[in-house]
């Protein structure tokens, strides 16, 4: 069983370090992304649902592309947490 949790920890801890930094490369002008350790803060809480989306709001890249982002990562995320109560 810790075989199996090390693996999971292995791919959210890549997912989340892959998307914290296209984030910070795309919207460093938001304060949510302004360096690495803030954006992996602001994806983790973004797992526990405790994200606001209007943060994505005004950034110079532009507001689809935020959403986008924002989304795939939502996506992204409840496809590994679901992956792991069913394994």
């Amino acid at each position: 069983m810790i075989r199996e949790l090390i693996k999971f920890a292995f791919f959210y801890v890549s997912v989340i370090v892959i998307y914290a930094i296209i984030g910070v490369v795309l919207f460093s002008d938001l304060p949510a992304f302004n360096d690495m350790p803030t954006a992996l803060f602001t994806l983790f809480t973004a797992t526990l649902k405790d994200y606001d989306i209007g943060v994505m709001t005004g950034c110079a890249v532009g507001n689809i592309i935020g959403y986008i982002y924002f989304n795939s990562y939502l996506i992204v995320n409840v496809i590994l947490l679901v992956n792991l109560l069913i394994a």
